[in-house]
């Protein structure tokens, strides 16, 4: 796991206090209590006490499943890291986003970790292409990019025309100072 995800997940495990099942690379399994979540340990509490192991010790850490909510994710978000959330809101302001999980868990991530959020889901493969190659681009500061939609009409032979709908998307970058529900 990595220090991003392994903290973003720290908060959120650590507000409800779940029960863990915490793999070593060597030894038996641990489950209990999650008592601590960091970058370079993880401590469960067990019936014999509590279990700490350092990040060089543990292959994973297994988290109940979380019932899903009513509402479908409506944000797609990567870090740095290449971890990715699934969030039903996102918002940021002075430097700070805040994340609704699709679990319910509330987050605050710095916005300097994010490498990008997606808004909509539904991607054509050519808008879904076009996605990849603005995300991977080196930007040189913040990045919006918008889907927009055009129509033209086209003649065909015989005198007929047909209007055709066609989506691109478009880049514009610059300094974005805060992302809210609506705008």
């Amino acid at each position: 796991m990595t220090t991003t995800a392994i903290s973003l997940l720290a908060l959120a495990a650590l507000a409800a206090g779940p029960q863990v099942t915490v793999r070593p690379l060597a030894g038996e399994s641990i489950a209990g209590e999650l008592a601590h979540l960091a970058a370079d340990k993880v401590t469960v509490q067990t019936s014999a006490g509590d279990k700490t192991l350092s990040a060089a010790e543990l292959m994973w850490v297994e988290f109940p499943a979380q019932k899903p909510t009513e509402k479908p994710p409506s944000a797609w978000i990567e870090l740095l890291d290449g971890s990715k959330l699934l969030a039903t809101s996102f918002t940021a302001a002075a430097g700070k986003a805040q994340i609704t999980l699709t679990s319910g868990q509330t987050v605050e991530a710095p916005t300097r970790l994010i490498r990008h959020v997606r808004f909509r889901e539904q991607q054509t493969p050519e808008l879904a292409t076009q996605w990849r190659e603005i995300a991977l681009s080196m930007a040189s500061g913040d990045m919006v990019v918008v889907r927009k939609t055009s129509m033209r009409t086209v003649e065909q032979a015989g005198g007929d025309s047909i209007t055709l709908t066609e989506q691109a998307l478009d880049q514009l970058e610059g300094t974005i100072h805060s992302v809210g529900p609506d705008s």
